[in-house]
C-alpha cells in the first residue's frame, strides 16, 4: 500500500510523513520530504493524459510520449538524493519506456524530429536553408512541387511515432500496470510512505492510477501559514507583502482544490495532531490499518512539542494584529479553534 500526505505550502503535511515513518515495516525515502513528480511536474502523467486523450494531432501526442522520456531521463540521473533510477531498482528507465510503447501499442512510423538540436546547428540549418532556397532556381526540377527534402531534414533525428490509440479506461489501466510494476521494486507488501505524491487539488483523478493508495489530506490554520511564510521561512511562496492580496491568494487555491468524495482519503487538521496527538494517531492508525505496537519510534520523527511552536504564533507576533484581524475576516471559515 502507497500512503502520502497532501497539502500546500506550509500545511504541515510533512508531518504526516514523519509520524507515520516511525512505524515498524514502513518504507520511506531517503529524503522523506521529496516529492515525486509523477503528477505535479509540467510534463509529468497529466500532461502525457491531456495530449494523448483530448487531442487528435498526431505529432502532439508524439511530443507528449517524447517530453515524459526526457523528463523520466531528468529524474532518473540529474538527482542524486533521490535518483528514480535508484528508487526503484534500476528499473525506472526500463519500465518508462515499457509504459510509454504500452500505450502506443505495436504499430509506429518515422517523423524526423529536430527537438534535440542545439542552437549552434539550428543556426547552421537556417543557413544551409537559406542557400537551399537563393541556388534553387540554378538546378534542374522534377516537376512543379517536387524538390528535394534533404536541407529539410538536416540535423533531424528518425524516431517511432506510434499510433496512438488510448482512451481513458486503457489510460488508467497502463499507467496503474506502470506504478506497479514501479513500486513493486520497493516492496508492495509493505508500506511504502511518500511525500506530496498526489496533489490535493486533484486526489480523485491520481488514485484512480493506483491498485492500493491512501492519502492523507492536511489542513492548518491560514493565520499560521501566513505568519510563517512571512516571519519565518520569508518566503516568496506567499504573496505576504499586501494582506488583502494574500486573502484573495489564499481563497484561489482553495477554489483549485477539486471536491473530494473518496473513501481512500483522510482530511485532516494539522493543529489536531499536535494539540490532539494520541487521538489523532489512533485515528491514523485506524485509517491506514498501522499497528499502534509497531509504532517504534515514537516522538524521533515527529515531535508534537516541537511543531506546537508552530502554531498560533499571533502571539509571538503582536505587530501583526491588523493583518491577522483581515484574515481573520476574511478566512473566517479556515480558522482553527485554538
Amino acid at each position: 500500500m502507497i500512503v502520502t500526505s497532501a497539502g500546500f505550502g506550509f500545511t504541515g503535511s510533512t508531518a504526516i510523513t514523519d509520524l507515520i515513518s516511525e512505524y515498524e515495516g514502513v518504507y520511506t525515502p531517503k529524503v522523506p520530504s521529496y516529492e515525486l513528480g509523477f503528477f505535479t511536474h509540467p510534463n509529468g502523467i497529466f500532461n502525457l493524459y491531456n495530449y494523448l486523450i483530448n487531442n487528435n494531432i498526431p505529432d502532439l501526442k508524439y511530443y507528449a510520449g517524447m517530453t515524459y522520456m526526457k523528463q523520466c531521463e531528468i529524474w532518473a540521473h540529474s538527482q542524486t538524493q533521490m535518483n528514480y533510477e535508484i528508487m526503484f531498482n534500476n528499473k525506472f528507465i526500463e519500465y518508462s519506456k515499457e509504459y510509454i510503447e504500452s500505450l502506443g501499442g505495436d504499430e509506429f512510423y518515422i517523423i524526423h524530429d529536430w527537438s534535440d538540436n542545439t542552437a549552434v546547428q539550428r543556426m547552421l540549418f537556417r543557413i544551409i536553408n537559406k542557400l537551399y532556397t537563393v541556388t534553387k532556381k540554378m538546378r534542374n526540377h522534377n516537376g512543379y512541387g517536387i524538390q528535394s527534402i534533404e536541407p529539410l531534414t538536416l540535423f533531424s533525428a528518425e524516431r517511432k511515432n506510434y499510433l496512438y490509440d488510448v482512451d481513458d479506461e486503457k489510460f488508467v489501466e497502463k499507467t496503474k500496470e506502470y506504478f506497479r510494476k514501479l513500486f513493486g521494486e520497493i516492496g508492495m507488501s509493505q508500506v511504502i510512505n511518500l511525500h506530496g505524491m498526489v496533489p490535493i487539488q486533484q486526489i480523485d483523478k491520481c488514485t484512480r492510477f493506483f491498485d492500493d493508495i491512501k492519502v492523507i489530506a492536511i489542513e492548518r490554520d491560514p493565520r499560521d501559514i501566513y505568519l510563517t511564510a512571512k516571519n519565518r521561512w520569508k518566503t516568496l511562496d506567499y504573496p505576504y507583502e499586501d494582506i488583502e492580496f494574500f486573502c484573495k491568494y489564499y481563497k484561489w487555491l482553495r477554489a483549485n482544490i477539486a471536491p473530494i468524495e473518496n473513501s481512500k482519503v483522510m482530511k485532516l487538521q494539522f493543529e489536531d495532531l499536535v494539540y490532539r496527538y494520541e487521538e489523532t494517531k489512533s485515528k491514523i492508525e485506524e485509517f491506514l490499518n498501522l499497528n499502534s505496537v509497531k509504532h517504534i519510534n515514537k516522538n524521533t520523527r515527529f515531535i508534537p512539542e516541537k511543531s506546537s511552536k508552530g502554531c498560533n504564533l499571533k502571539e509571538a507576533y503582536p505587530e501583526e494584529k491588523d493583518n491577522i484581524a483581515v484574515i481573520e475576516n476574511r478566512l473566517a471559515e479556515w480558522l482553527y479553534d485554538f
